[in-house]
This record gives structure tokens, sequence and C-alpha cells, in this order.
């Protein structure tokens, strides 16, 4: 059985938004990927590759709600195995109730990282349940606005 896609109007609209952000921010091009990539964009100066970057909205959150933030160990993986591949760091962006963070991951980097097994159990899914990374929300920077 295939499995049910999540994203929403709302998740484009929220993450379009940011992508005019962020573009006029770190003076880049943000591309979309393709779903195989599991990533939102890859942020491109010029010709040249900056960073892959995923996009989370989670406005109803404060930062300070959890130590760390919990994001599938799959497409974690993934994450590294691009940067690493290319040479480049993996940004995670997320928009809480109280500001939009970054946090860098380069692919060499130690980030003092935890690991569980857990997931969202409000949308009736066994599929989301599974092993997660658990990135340190201290370690992320509060982006400014423009």
């Amino acid at each position: 059985m295939k499995r049910p896609f999540y994203e929403t109007h709302g998740d484009l609209t929220h993450e379009n938004k940011m992508k005019t952000i962020l573009e006029a921010k770190w003076n880049c091009t943000l591309n979309k990927l393709p779903l195989k990539y599991q990533l939102d964009w890859m942020a491109m100066r010029g010709k040249d590759p900056m960073a892959f970057v995923e996009f989370k909205h989670r406005e109803k959150l404060s930062i300070g709600a959890y130590p760390r933030y919990m994001m599938s160990l799959d497409k974690w993986i993934k994450a590294r195995q691009l940067t690493k591949e290319l040479q480049i760091p993996f940004i995670m962006v997320i928009t809480f109730a109280d500001g939009t963070y970054y946090g860098v991951f380069a692919h060499n980097g130690v980030h003092d990282l935890r690991f569980m097994f857990g997931g969202r159990v409000d949308r009736n899914d066994n599929q989301d349940l599974e092993p997660m990374v658990l990135l340190p929300l201290d370690k992320f920077i509060k982006l400014e606005k423009l």
C-alpha cells in the first residue's frame, strides 16, 4: 500500500515564504529538490552548491519547549550522505512561535546528537514511528529579520 502524502497547501505556503526570506538573507537561490532527496532545497550561490536545507514550520511550539528537535533518522542519514558527497553543510531551519532558528550541521562535525525510537502519534499512521535523531536546539541560531 502506498504511503499517504501529508504535505498540505498551507505547508507549501509557509515553505515558499521562508524560501524568499532565506534567499534574501543568505544571498543564495534555493532550488526545490525532488522527493527522492528527502530534503527541501539545495542552496546555490551562482553555480556553486552552498548547503542542503530542510524547513519545518512549528509556530505553535516555542523553541524552549524541548531541548532537542526530533527528526527522522532516515532523513538525517540522507542529509549526511549528500553533504559528505558534496562537502557542504546541512542546514535545518525551524519556525517556532518565538522566531525562526537554524542549525548548521557539517558532514564531518560532532553535533551532540541523541537517538531514540519515536515520532508522530497524532495521525494514527504506524509508519510515523521510527528511529529518530534528536538535534540539540541550543546549537540553533535565531534568524534575524531583514
